[in-house]
């Protein structure tokens, strides 16, 4: 009677499996001088680590976020939240608290007009002495700007798992993307203009591309093609790994929305 096969041993599966970064990498931790919360966090396992944005990602992005204009809903404001500075809790993904955070922006911005829908763009980023970190582009109304941006340093923050913006805690930055009224550095004859300044946003948003994706001119910039043929010449800053999801935008800025409005007519 012939034996029955042997189960692999324990050790024969391990090597199979995708291998991981020893779990002291798993952190959030700037590793630099200025980390403020020695912070030990580790990842979703199912997703392996990214080191830049792909070609794919970033064309997306791009577009994305020429199309906000389009629909009406320009992304004006520029927000950065530091996950180390801001306290982020313990056993909470980073991408859990943007998708509080982002979440809980669009149900104000909903609760002051019905018609206004949550539109916005997000790159996570994870750099020695500032930590892991998420730069947001996202659409509010002029007439909500002071009160959004209460919200936004204040409840948004605690409810996604950090502290709210205080004199000790840096954890949230929120500028302006739009005409500020005075000449730009390139061109001293031209008032800021919306789409410069959305210009230079966008190229600080997606400067951990891979540097692969595009071709590098001669003050070391890689230079990507964005709609209507313009060129975004990007200096680029590589990023540590980033471990689930990179980078993403709300779905009416999508790929698949940017298709059905220019299908419909749309420019």
């Amino acid at each position: 009677m012939a034996s029955k096969p042997q189960k692999p041993a324990v050790a024969e599966k391990a090597n199979n499996l995708p291998r991981l970064m020893p779990i002291s990498r798993h952190t959030l931790l700037s590793n630099g001088s200025t980390a403020s919360h020695k912070r030990s966090h580790v990842p979703n396992h199912r997703h392996r680590g990214t080191a830049s944005l792909s070609l794919a990602q970033v064309t997306d992005l791009i577009e994305a976020s020429e199309h906000a204009e389009k629909i009406g809903r320009p992304l004006n404001w520029f927000v950065t939240i530091h996950f180390e500075r801001a306290r982020l809790k313990d056993g909470v993904r980073s991408q859990e608290a943007i998708g509080t955070w982002l979440r809980l922006a669009g149900q104000w911005l909903r609760s002051k007009d019905k018609a206004i829908t949550n539109t916005f763009v997000w790159v996570i980023e994870h750099a020695i002495g500032t930590g892991e970190h998420v730069h947001i582009m996202i659409h509010c109304p002029p007439a909500y700007h002071v009160d959004f941006k209460k919200k936004a340093c204040g409840s948004w923050m605690a409810k996604a798992g950090m502290l709210p913006k205080s004199k000790d805690n840096s954890g949230i930055v929120i500028e302006k993307i739009g005409p500020r009224g005075y000449p730009s550095a390139s061109r001293p004859d031209q008032i800021q203009t919306y789409q410069n300044q959305l210009d230079g946003t966008i190229r600080y948003l997606i400067k951990g591309l891979d540097e692969n994706i595009g071709q590098e001119n001669s003050e070391g910039k890689i230079v990507v093609t964005v709609p209507n043929g313009r060129t975004l010449a990007i200096a680029p800053n590589p990023s540590s790994a980033i471990f689930g999801r990179r980078c993403s935008r709300s779905q009416n800025i999508s790929m698949k929305a940017r298709q059905q409005f220019g299908l419909a007519g749309g420019a």
